[in-house]
């Protein structure tokens, strides 16, 4: 995913499926203009879920647990608001559609630029809620 190169696949569909956790800002915002230098569209980001200020005192008062007891923590993962994981993309990608993909948020993304896949996009969102609504 951090390559500089991709291959770019006429009718194709680029599903990153709850990858976010994995990657920092920094790389996330690295992937998100190589794919687009590469020509890389639509993509379909599903994210694993997001910050909220009650996942974020679950959290807190987790932390302070752990440490009352000393036992350390293990790094699990990246967890970012709405709004800062689509800033991510944003320099790069238009959000088509914010849509479910099972119990998941899922983001249809396509270039700044208009295309030749702008008709690709609308069948691709498609398939995806046809997908999302036979998932549930």
């Amino acid at each position: 995913m951090l390559s500089g190169t991709w291959m770019v696949t006429p009718h194709t569909l680029y599903l990153f499926h709850r990858v976010d956790t994995e990657l920092s800002d920094e790389q996330r915002g690295e992937c998100f203009s190589h794919m687009a230098t590469s020509g890389v569209e639509p993509v379909l980001v599903v994210a694993s879920g997001f910050m909220t200020v009650g996942g974020r005192l679950r959290a807190a008062v987790s932390a302070l647990r752990h440490r009352f007891i000393g036992r350390s923590l293990t790094f699990c993962g990246y967890l970012r608001t709405v709004s800062r994981f689509v800033a991510l993309w944003e320099p790069h990608y238009v959000t088509q559609r914010r849509l479910s993909v099972g119990m998941l948020t899922g983001f249809l993304l396509t270039s700044h630029t208009p295309s030749h896949l702008s008709a690709m996009s609308v069948t691709a969102t498609e398939d995806v809620q046809r997908s999302a609504t036979v998932s549930r």
